[in-house]
């Protein structure tokens, strides 16, 4: 290799355009080794490393602004101090994209599951146990979708708030007591975080046999649902063991229009 490399040489062996390499010698964080009396600038083949570690500084989320300023004064506690900080940032940055997959994997998993099964059908089947957050639903006379909105920010600060991982969709919940008197409204908002939690405001779903119905329709159609279901488990002498639970399949993000929303309501019987 030659003792100094062309800014087209150097600018290759970073894998990088020749303009990336003259902006960042305009901005002052990585000036040429040498100039020579025809103005050229060379580039020694250490200066590699120093690419490299601006690269990564950039990879971290920093700006060429900062770059700019830490290379004006570098000292090695700073650089120290510099790299503790982004590797902070790393690891929340990988917290959220572990979040985000899974909330991919487990939304991939639900329209997999949903294009899959008999709509309207109502069948048994054995849930584990689960964990919800929930928070409850505005009065009647607060209902719209403001009053909504702000409920479900409610669950998203709480899940920021523990890291707890916002990654499935938002669900409801009705009382027993209610659905048994045939008021349908829903008393709580759910959702599950990736992990079991016990404390305010989360719920446990216990484990157990589940009457459960698929049901498309707009959200005004699910009373019908619900009726259809409670006919059910009278017809077949079942009872009523808990709260009923429903959960959006297919909405608002893989449906445009509402009467082919998909909910999943799931009545614990015995």
């Amino acid at each position: 290799m030659k003792e100094y490399l062309t800014t087209g040489e150097f600018a290759s062996l970073c894998g990088v355009k020749k303009d990336t390499i003259l902006y960042y010698d305009e901005i002052g964080i990585l000036k040429p080794d040498y100039f020579a009396e025809n103005g050229y600038r060379y580039y020694s083949p250490n200066q590699v490393m120093i690419f490299e570690i601006i690269a990564s500084l950039k990879a971290m989320g920093m700006s060429l602004k900062e770059i700019q300023k830490y290379r004006s004064k570098q000292n090695t506690k700073e650089f120290l101090d510099l790299l503790k900080e982004k590797r902070h940032e790393l690891i929340e940055m990988q917290r959220h994209l572990s979040y985000t997959k899974k909330f991919v994997d487990n939304t991939i998993g639900i329209i997999e599951t949903s294009l899959n099964i008999n709509i309207g059908e109502i069948y048994l089947e054995q849930c584990d146990e689960e964990y919800m957050v929930i928070t409850t639903t505005p009065s009647l006379d607060d209902m719209n979708d403001k009053s909504y909105w702000v409920k479900i920010e409610e669950l998203t600060e709480y899940f920021n708030h523990k890291k707890l991982g916002n990654v499935f969709p938002i669900g409801e919940i009705v009382l027993k007591k209610n659905f048994e008197q045939n008021n349908f409204r829903s008393d709580y908002y759910s959702s599950k975080p990736i992990r079991k939690i016990i404390g305010p405001n989360i719920h446990r779903k216990p484990a157990g046999k589940y009457a459960i119905l698929y049901h498309r329709g707009s959200y005004k159609t699910l009373s019908a649902a619900y009726t259809k279901m409670k006919e059910y488990i009278e017809k077949n002498n079942l009872k009523i063991k808990g709260d009923i639970y429903e959960q959006d399949q297919l909405y608002l993000f893989s449906e445009s229009n509402p009467n082919d929303y998909l909910m999943k309501i799931s009545i614990p019987v015995e």
